[in-house]
């Protein structure tokens, strides 16, 4: 993804990894978001968003299993939202609505969005951000405020009510995408 981004005639913000469950995703995320921020040093800090139910796993495979380091990664809090980790793993279900308040997290909305500008951006599982919702408007403003995004999934074709999952196609390949190129978009 590194030598994409210097030898793209355009160049895309961001990259979309479409690989099946199991062959690499995150740690292709990994690598290329650290060699990036050390090659350019344009952000202090990587923002990853993935579903609640990942957010364990996510921790435990960047923070021990590919020794990155308990005190480089860290769960952000949605009650006290804190960046101060080189990897912040948000939980995408963090948000949503309240269930109590019926009230957006403007706690952590705010948070994200102050940082956004200084943050590499990964969202895992980008296919559940397809959908027209709280959630997905908040990530896709946190991804168009950064300097550099992978959008990671094993589920890249949207469906059609899906209707942001092709702007975030749009957003990772170097050329204008239509409904006749949009499969050529998916497999880049």
């Amino acid at each position: 993804m590194l030598e994409r981004d210097e030898s793209a005639v355009v160049k895309p913000r961001g990259h979309f990894v479409n690989l099946d469950t199991g062959l690499g995703k995150s740690i292709t995320a990994a690598v290329y978001m650290l060699r990036y921020g050390a090659r350019y040093g344009n952000a202090a800090r990587i923002v990853w968003f993935t579903p609640n139910n990942v957010v364990d796993t996510a921790f435990k495979e960047l923070a021990t299993d590919w020794g990155i380091g308990t005190g480089f990664v860290g769960k952000v809090n949605a009650a006290n939202p804190m960046f101060n980790k080189l990897i912040n793993i948000v939980s995408m279900e963090k948000l949503s609505i309240s269930s109590k308040k019926h009230e957006r997290n403007n706690l952590l909305e705010n948070a994200l969005m102050a940082v956004a500008e200084t943050s590499l951006v990964v969202v895992d599982e980008v296919h559940l951000s397809y959908n027209v919702s709280i959630r997905t408007s908040i990530i896709r403003s946190v991804v168009e405020a950064c300097p550099r995004f992978v959008a990671m999934t094993a589920t890249p074709t949207p469906s059609r009510g899906q209707v942001i999952g092709e702007r975030w196609i749009a957003d990772s390949v170097g050329f204008p995408l239509t409904k006749k190129n949009f499969l050529v978009g998916a497999a880049q």
